[in-house]
Order: C-alpha cells, then structure tokens, then sequence
C-alpha cells in the first residue's frame, strides 16, 4: 500500500481503503479529491473503485452535455439501492451500470412510488377474459396474451426496465384506444420477453419494446405480423360461436 503518512490520510479515506483488495495511488488521490466518502464505500460494495471512478466520468461528462448538474455518485447510489427493493439483478452489468444513471433513478423512483390501485385492478381483471378470448395468439416459439391484474403491469415494467407502468398506460388499456399485450417465449410464458403497445381500431403496433426498450429482431417481428393477420381474419366474437 502507497504511503499513508505522505499522502496525509484521514480517517474516513482510511476507513474506505481498508475495504479495497489491493489499492494503489491513484485510489488514495481519488479519495482525498471525492466530496461523499460514504457514498463511495458504499459503492464499494458493487464494484471496484477502478470503474466506480471511471463510470463516475463518464456518467458525469454526458450529464454536463445535457445540462443537468444532479450528484452523480449519490443518485448511483440512492438507483441501486432502489434497484435491490424492486428486485433488480444488480449482478448484471447492464443493471449497476445504466448507460443514463440519472434517468433510471428518476425512472425507479417513479416505480417505486406507483401504489396499488383496486379499482384500477378489478377493471384490468373483468377486461381479461374478453381480450384474452379476442387476442390471444401463439405458434411453436411465442405466444401473445393479456395483463390480467395490476401487478402484471408493474412486473413487466420492473423487469424490462421500461415504461409500461410508470406511464400509466394501463388506463389507456382499460379505455380500450391503446391496448397492452405481452409477448412470450413459449418456454417462459411468465418471463416477460417484449412488451407490445397496439392500436385496435387501425390494427397497428405502436410499440414493441424488450429490455431497456430494445427492439424486436426479425424473428418477432414476423410472428408479431402473423398475429396482426390472424386478428384482422378474425371477427370479434367468432371465438365464441367457433
């Protein structure tokens, strides 16, 4: 370990050290230039102070191009704890490392803050039947159905880190002008895979989103464009009398 007298080590510096494997010089001058300690032994925990420094950076130098000015380190650790209640993986890279850590804390906060709704509820649970009956479609790799309460919007939201619950279109869903569909692998018919918003009166996909808002390959999309075929051959009710 580098010189401890000479760099003029303080107590807190100290403490954070001692939870490092094996620190060098550029740890200690980090340290002694870092304003939240705390925070940084907190991280700590997740990471290497090597990539906490350099994520830091990086996280820093796109915030200043957007002109937002938030607490990087604080904010990174005030998402990741939110990322453990909600259940995140924080083991993936992709979730302790978001590409905008200031846009998925706000996001988590937002989710974190959604509160159980028993009216909303009990209408996503009578809507299910009939748009399960309606839209419901699969062939040997997916399949396609319906949320059937609350919690699947808010579930779908929290694992593919995206906006189906936080933008509430579960009241559009309910309205019957946007309707929300889950799309599946068939061996994971409760892993949420990609996330379809579809306009029934023009039958048009508005959205089909997987993790982190990724875009379907082309093997969705093809199955995605059997279902839209199979509902517009489809009359409403046809279900029933077959």
């Amino acid at each position: 370990m580098p010189s401890l007298v000479e760099h003029d080590v303080s107590v807190e510096i100290l403490n954070v050290l001692t939870g490092l494997p094996n620190p060098v010089e550029a740890d200690i001058v980090y340290l002694k230039s870092a304003r939240e300690l705390a925070v940084i032994k907190d991280l700590i925990h997740f990471t290497t102070l090597h990539k906490i420094r350099k994520y830091i950076a990086v996280q820093k130098e796109m915030q200043q191009k957007k002109r937002h000015y938030g607490d990087i380190p604080i904010n990174w650790r005030d998402y990741i704890q939110l990322a453990v209640e909600l259940g995140y993986d924080v083991k993936k890279k992709s979730v302790l490392f978001p590409k905008d850590v200031m846009q998925e804390h706000d996001k988590l906060v937002q989710l974190k803050q959604i509160k159980y709704d028993p009216v909303v509820d009990a209408k996503i649970k009578k809507a299910y039947p009939a748009l399960q009956q309606r839209y419901s479609y699969e062939d040997n790799n997916y399949l396609i159905t319906v949320p059937r309460n609350f919690e699947d919007f808010k579930a779908e939201g929290v694992t593919l880190l995206h906006c189906v619950c936080t933008n509430k279109y579960y009241l559009n869903h309910l309205a019957g002008t946007n309707l929300i569909f889950f799309l599946r692998l068939q061996g994971a018919p409760e892993a949420p895979y990609f996330t379809i918003r579809y306009d029934p009166r023009t039958n048009a996909i508005l959205e089909c989103h997987g993790y982190r808002h990724n875009n379907p390959d082309d093997a969705v999309k093809a199955f995605t464009g059997k279902w839209r075929r199979f509902i517009a051959n489809t009359k409403p009710g046809a279900e029933e009398a077959a």
